[in-house]
C-alpha cells in the first residue's frame, strides 16, 4: 500500500499542543478527517514519511474488509470525545492494534491518541 504525497494541505499547527506532549504516537486531523500532522512516532511505526500521512483519512490505512463508521464520528463530533480501539495497516502490511483516544481541543484542532494494544 502507498499513498502519494499530499497536495496541498501543510501542517496548520505552528505550535505545541500540551494535549500531545508525551505522546509518541498521535495525528493531529481537520473536521472533514484528513490528517494534518502526524507524529514521528506514529510515521515510523507505520513506516511511512509524514508527506504520506498529510491529507489522508486514516480509513486509508485500514486492513482490507475494515470499514469506516460514519456514526461513530458524528459521535465524536457532537461529543467532542471518542475512545474506541482502531486497526491500522503499515506500509509494509502488518496490522496494528490502538487503544485510540480522540478529542477536539479548545481551539478547534482535533487530535487522536494511539496507545498500542496490547
Amino acid at each position: 500500500m502507498s499513498f502519494a504525497p499530499a497536495s496541498s494541505p501543510k501542517c496548520a499547527l505552528d505550535y505545541k499542543h500540551p494535549e500531545a506532549d508525551g505522546q509518541k504516537y498521535f495525528v493531529f486531523f481537520s473536521a472533514d478527517r484528513h490528517w494534518l500532522h502526524p507524529s514521528p512516532g506514529l510515521c515510523e511505526l507505520l513506516g511511512y514519511n509524514a508527506s504520506e500521512l498529510i491529507g489522508i483519512t486514516g480509513d486509508k490505512l485500514f486492513p482490507p474488509g475494515l470499514e469506516w463508521n460514519q456514526q461513530l464520528y458524528l459521535d465524536f463530533v457532537s461529543r467532542g470525545y471518542l475512545q474506541t480501539f482502531v486497526l491500522l495497516q503499515a506500509k509494509s502490511g502488518v496490522i496494528n492494534g490502538f487503544k485510540a483516544k480522540s478529542q477536539k481541543l479548545n481551539d478547534g484542532c482535533m487530535l487522536a491518541v494511539f496507545t498500542p494494544y496490547p
